[in-house]
């Protein structure tokens, strides 16, 4: 979507240049449109990515009566996660990972270790009784 709207801004860019008087206006209007438009599909799917992972994650997403968290789009019957609602959500997520990360490091640390530490002693006492029994 964002090389989409680079290839538009040049060229409409280029038309707005060879173009003049009422024509350039009405050009001038349809590119702001248009850009509109382009920006508007950018930031709804930014929010339906980020809210489908934080639905996959469990972390909840702001209420949808929160008027500071919700916009509506330039489609009809569509809202949004604004800006500062999806970095605020993306900290969550963040968060939330964090957490599930650092729940399997505790269980690697303090679970799965130790049998391995003992079994590596127990592999070393053998081989020196092994090397002892041998000469």
């Amino acid at each position: 979507m964002h090389q989409k709207r680079k290839k538009s801004n040049k060229k409409y860019s280029k038309l707005i240049g060879q173009a003049s008087g009422d024509e350039r206006e009405l050009l001038i209007l349809e590119a702001m449109d248009v850009r509109d438009d382009e920006r508007d599909q950018i930031l709804n799917r930014n929010s339906e990515c980020i809210r489908e992972e934080a639905e996959y994650l469990s972390v909840p997403e702001p209420p949808s009566d929160d008027k500071v968290s919700w916009e509506r789009s330039r489609i009809p019957r569509v809202t949004r996660l604004t800006v500062q609602a999806q970095s605020k959500l993306r900290q969550n997520i963040r968060k939330e990972k964090i957490d599930k990360w650092s729940v399997l490091a505790f269980g690697l640390k303090e679970v799965a270790l130790p049998p391995i530490g003992v079994l590596g002693a127990l592999s070393g006492v053998i081989s020196v009784i092994h090397a002892l029994r041998s000469k």
